[in-house]
């Protein structure tokens, strides 16, 4: 899948750790974000917390879980702007 591309691509950059396995890694990410976005279907957006903090606690455990102690910020940067370059051409492109 894209998003497993995306996940060997920041492994291989030095970003995310390299003994989790991209399919499962990007399962999970797919999990969270489905539940993310359906939650409230279930629960109730009253009962939900407030976005940002969602967002700031999902990916706070993320980074905890999936990033390598030392890892080069920059490159994984830098990944993350080349595959977002390579989106916008695919999408421009006639």
């Amino acid at each position: 899948s894209m998003r497993s591309e995306f996940i060997r691509a920041l492994q291989e950059a030095g970003a995310v750790r390299t003994d989790v396995e991209p399919a499962v890694l990007a399962h999970v990410m797919e999990m969270l974000s489905y539940g993310f976005v359906t939650v409230a279907e279930v629960k109730g957006a009253a009962q939900s917390p407030p976005f940002d903090d969602l967002f700031a606690t999902i990916a706070a455990m993320m980074d905890r879980a999936f990033t390598p102690e030392g890892a080069d910020g920059a490159a994984g940067k830098a990944v993350i702007r080349r595959i977002a370059t390579q989106a916008v051409r695919q999408f421009l492109s006639p």
